[in-house]
């Protein structure tokens, strides 16, 4: 699957493989899949670093209020406190 996912990529064969694609999710839960995985990691990421730079630009509270209340660690609300002043 990995191989073909780079090749698909090189050779620009994206609507193949999703045609592809639709016809293995009958044999195995999309859940499971390495790329769903990560794109919702990634998802829950942005939507994290959404509310913590909601609650920076519109409130006076502290990193570490912030923090709890966000459900993430000091270091994100600074690492996201940072990349807003730059």
């Amino acid at each position: 699957m990995s191989q073909l996912r780079i090749l698909a990529q090189i050779r620009n064969l994206q609507p193949l493989i999703d045609e592809v694609m639709e016809h293995l999710l009958k044999h195995f839960k999309e859940e499971n899949d390495i790329l769903y995985i990560r794109g919702r990691r990634h998802e829950a990421e942005a939507q994290k670093r959404q509310v913590v730079t909601n609650l920076l630009t519109q409130t006076d509270l502290d990193v570490k209020t912030i923090a709890r209340i966000a459900e993430v660690t000091q270091k994100f609300v600074r690492d996201v406190k940072s990349s807003l002043s730059n």
